[in-house]
């Protein structure tokens, strides 16, 4: 799946961009924090949610093991 570029919101950081991801670890800027590196897909059942709908319900398929 595409993620770079992917809008994203996190619980603590607020609204951030993509900007690396390289299967299990997604890097994301955020204007007021800069960037912060997570464990992917792990990060999206608890603080980080996709913008794009369609890219979150892909999301929850991996988290799901789909």
């Amino acid at each position: 799946m595409e993620m770079c570029r992917q809008k994203v919101t996190h619980r603590k950081y607020g609204a951030g961009t993509v900007i690396g991801f390289d299967d299990r670890v997604l890097t994301v800027f955020f204007d007021q924090y800069g960037a912060h590196s997570f464990r992917y897909p792990d990060i999206f059942a608890s603080e980080l949610k996709a913008v794009d709908p369609e890219v979150q319900r892909r999301i929850d398929a991996a988290l799901k093991g789909e």
